[in-house]
């Protein structure tokens, strides 16, 4: 719509101000006619034009314009017979002034220059009549007649100048919107940019650290460890907050529906919620088991919106905890799923309530407040609710606590309830829980419904014991099959609850830092305390149970993965984390590259970046699958999108181009694992028990082994990687003694020859949680075929190619940045806003000096890891292989 439309819209609303006012003003007049005895014939003219006007507009059978203007004229004709009457000579002003005061609305001068020539014209028929009747002027008449035309004269005058104003406010605010909306525009591809940016430097940081925690290690390193990861997760939620309050800001969220199951969601996230759970307040989860086991709706939003209510009541409770429960209200479209989330915090009060939606509000701002977060949580979790056709309710009271109440529409695609137990006839189920041992009354109350639910909906029998007495003498009357017992309780009965675990499946409920008796037979779940682990152990079988682990991992064994990205940061996370999963691992750094190889060879799944050069993650995905339908004997192959593009539309442009899952960066492993189950065989996925020794070097071993048999060596970018770094690591090993004594000494030295060239050696430390073997991996990674870098940047420059100038920047900029090359990173950014906007003359300005600090840098770096002297294919992943192995010792 144009600029002149919008203005004319805005005026057309008042349409029915006027058809209101001229029927009331009609109706008058019908009367006074009547009563002045003047012409009646025209009473139904009057009724007929009403009636035409009024069905128009509701009809709305022609544009708005010209039924204002029809309005406008029936409005003049009616005035016109009104004011040709003597007796209305000195009333016409009055009702003049009115009329034009109404036809203001129509925004038109035009309109309130015909209404003062209409009144005009009138005017002067009747004096003309007076004059020609012998109308005595007296000196009151006269004055007003010269009244009445000057205050028709002024209201025109101010009319015209207020419709004036308004045009020009319009066209003011005109140009409010366009740059609202260029700036809107650019805001998406900013969304883009930004996840891309910020997710990659923390999907390092916790992909590495979660791969390091799994190494055997001090108990203080282990801690610092877990700090970092927990850092790297809250930044992770807090990008993802932005993103999403931005978009829901915008008005640009998108609903995915898929299948999910309910059990799947909470599993995942108790096991996120765990990680900042404070260990001193209780969180327990109530599940109906009548809930379908699988539904369809947008679950990663449905996961969101209980992690933002379940931290806001942890984060405003100082003791006690929060009561989660979940059931469904059957409906002809599905289910309602009603989320019912309660805490035993500081409560609110009503002017809090009405405002707890609004952006950036907290209950306690300022420099002084307790509680942490960006204050846009519950705003979050409205647009959510609001986009999903749900609604959501809080009630709260000061200092009594909060009940948030959801009611979200799911599609529902399997009506079994989301638990059964198999054969419960056969159970026989004993609590021994001593729940006065908590404060709170509340807490108690929550346990306590939360067990009578279970059993109930399960329909097992149920014996609660506050003692050991209490559980003796349940046991002697009933042959039970299951105990489940508190950490406290267990602890103050060792030898009797070890005694029974030979006999039924004892099940402790016990915080993380619980260890049980040596050569243990009871199985432990680990809090919050819900309802899936009681499932889960309730179906074991007792005769089996010593030989089930319910803490088992996914596992892929010998799965083989492509993992296709042009950032080598990128590639070295992936691989560590699916090595892991005992996969066989091989990296592309471009989509050609993948090409090529998927012609060469069979892969299981592969993972696709979006953003690289020449051929993007979407263009390169479908020529995969054109190479895959063309191959005879091809199998399954699963191709998913795995980038840091995580604004909520892109997981539905991925599927819709033709990807068959998405996982975003940084890598959640609970999201990794739900999608290989959903684009997998049943056949590949096993499981292992949790502390089993990791199989990282699994693919590569094979490989290896394969090579001794079969005298054929593994081609491809893998086989060259470990080659090429094997070389680099064993030539750097014969020139430098790593001895206790000097291994520092040798490093410090690396450093400081790099702190001379501009890095920040310490800020590219902080990159890789000062672990220096790891920093020297980076430092290779950048260092790798530099001269044809520094060509192939010159080539771009002088052929003016800035698209692909602006790739290559893009690159330089983030991994300058994760080296400490902070000066370099920074010039590149200019370079990259540059060449997007082929700003040619501030590429000129800033190229020279980037393209100086780049030679220098990389210059140094080849000359301190011997880097030219090695073969220029490929690069290397072996000393990363290492470094995960536990090799590397600083």
């Amino acid at each position: 719509m144009g600029k002149s439309n919008k203005h004319k819209e805005v005026f057309y609303t008042s349409h029915v101000i006027l058809l209101v006012s001229y029927t009331i003003l009609s109706a008058i007049l019908m009367v006074e006619t009547l009563i002045m005895s003047w012409e009646t014939w025209v009473i139904p003219m009057i009724l007929t034009s009403l009636i035409a006007c009024w069905y128009l507009h509701i009809t709305q059978k022609i544009p708005s314009e010209y039924r204002m203007w029809l309005y406008v004229i029936v409005m003049m004709a009616a005035f016109f017979f009104y004011g040709i009457h003597e007796a209305s000579t000195f009333d016409m002003a009055p009702v003049m002034m009115m009329a034009i005061a109404l036809l203001c609305l129509t925004g038109k001068i035009k309109v309130i220059i015909i209404s003062q020539i209409v009144y005009y014209t009138i005017m002067a028929y009747n004096l003309t009549k007076m004059v020609r009747g012998g109308y005595e002027f007296t000196t009151l008449v006269t004055t007003r007649i010269i009244l009445h035309l000057t205050l028709i004269f002024i209201i025109g005058w101010i009319a015209r100048n207020i419709i004036k104003k308004w045009v020009k406010i319009l066209h003011m605010s005109d140009d409010d919107i366009n740059r609202m909306t260029d700036a809107t525009a650019r805001m998406d591809d900013f969304l883009t940019n930004a996840s891309h940016e910020m997710r990659t430097p923390v999907n390092a940081v916790i992909g590495l650290t979660t791969m390091m925690l799994k190494k055997e290690m001090s108990p203080e390193f282990r801690k610092d460890l877990n700090s970092v990861q927990e850092a790297g997760y809250r930044v992770s939620n807090q990008i993802s907050d932005i993103l999403d309050y931005t978009e829901i800001d915008m008005d640009k969220l998108a609903v995915n529906n898929e299948t999910y199951m309910i059990s799947s969601l909470i599993n995942d996230l108790m096991y996120s919620i765990n990680v900042v759970k404070p260990p001193e307040l209780e969180l327990v989860v109530d599940v109906d088991a009548s809930v379908p086991s699988a539904l369809s709706g947008d679950s990663v939003k449905i996961k969101k919106i209980l992690w933002h209510i379940i931290i806001n009541g942890l984060k405003y409770t100082k003791e006690g905890g929060v009561y989660v429960r979940i059931g469904s209200i059957e409906h002809t479209y599905g289910i309602n799923l009603v989320i019912e989330i309660s805490d035993t915090g500081i409560g609110m009060t009503e002017s809090e309530i009405d405002k707890i939606a609004d952006r950036f509000y907290q209950s306690n701002p300022g420099r002084t407040r307790n509680s942490g977060g960006l204050g846009i949580g519950m705003s979050i979790v409205q647009g959510f609710v609001k986009a999903m056709g749900g609604f959501m309710t809080i009630t709260s009271e000061p200092d009594k606590g909060t009940t948030v109440t959801l009611s979200l529409p799911q599609i529902v695609v399997d009506h079994t309830g989301c638990m059964s137990i198999e054969n419960s006839r056969q159970l026989c189920v004993a609590g021994f829980f001593h729940f006065d041992k908590f404060d709170n009354p509340q807490v108690r109350e929550y346990y306590n419904k939360m067990i009578s639910d279970l059993a109930k909906g399960l329909n097992v029998p149920f014996f609660k014991a506050d003692d050991v007495n209490s559980l003796k003498k349940i046991g002697r009357n009933y042959r039970l099959t299951h105990i489940f017992v508190g950490e406290e309780e267990y602890t103050s009965a060792r030898d009797y609850m070890e005694s029974l675990a030979s006999q039924v499946i004892v099940a402790v409920i016990a915080d993380d830092n619980f260890v049980p008796s040596a050569g243990s037979g009871v199985k432990i779940i680990k809090k919050p305390f819900y309802c899936f682990p009681v499932v889960a152990i309730l179906n074991m079988d007792i005769n089996k149970a010593n030989e089930i682990n319910v803490n088992e991992q996914m596992y892929c064994p010998d799965l083989k993965a492509l993992v296709v990205d042009d950032e080598p940061m990128n590639l070295l996370v992936a691989e560590g984390i699916f090595s892991n999963y005992g996969m066989i691992v091989t990296t592309a750094n471009s989509g050609r590259e993948a090409i090529k190889l998927c012609q060469a060879n069979h892969y299981d799944v592969i993972f696709m970046d979006h953003m690289m050069p020449e051929m993007d993650g979407i263009e390169a995905m479908k020529r995969i699958k054109s190479v895959i339908k063309r191959k005879e004997d091809s199998g399954n192959c699963a191709i998913i999108a795995l980038t840091a593009n995580a604004v909520s539309s892109a997981k539905e442009m991925f599927l819709a181009e033709g990807f068959d899952g998405f996982v975003p960066i940084p890598i959640e492993l609970s999201e990794l694992e739900r999608v290989l189950k959903n684009v997998l065989p049943k056949s590949a996925i096993v499981y292992r028990e949790a502390g089993q020794p990791d199989r990282m070097l699994q693919g590569k071993e094979k490989d290896d082994n394969e090579t001794k048999k079969t005298g054929k060596k593994k081609t491809g970018k893998k086989a060259t990687q470990n080659n090429k770094t094997d070389n680099i690591i064993s030539d750097k090993e014969n020139k430098m003694d790593y001895t206790e004594e000097d291994g520092y000494a040798s490093i410090d030295a690396e450093l400081e020859a790099l702190e001379k060239s501009g890095i920040n050696t310490t800020n590219g430390l902080k990159y890789c949680q000062n672990d220096r073997e790891f920093y020297k991996v980076i430092l290779f990674e950048y260092g790798q075929d530099s001269e044809n870098k520094l060509e192939n940047m010159k080539h771009l420059y002088e052929n003016k190619e800035w698209e692909d100038y602006a790739i290559k920047v893009h690159a330089i900029k983030s991994t300058s940045k994760m080296i400490g090359a902070d000066k370099l990173s920074d010039i590149a950014k200019l370079l990259e806003d540059a060449s997007k906007e082929k700003n040619e003359a501030d590429i000129e300005k800033y190229h020279d000096d980037m393209m100086s600090r780049y030679s220098v840098i990389l210059d140094v770096i080849c000359d301190t890891y011997d880097l030219k002297n090695k073969p220029e294919e490929g690069s290397g992943n072996s000393l990363f292989d290492s470094f995960l192995a536990g090799e590397y010792d600083d």
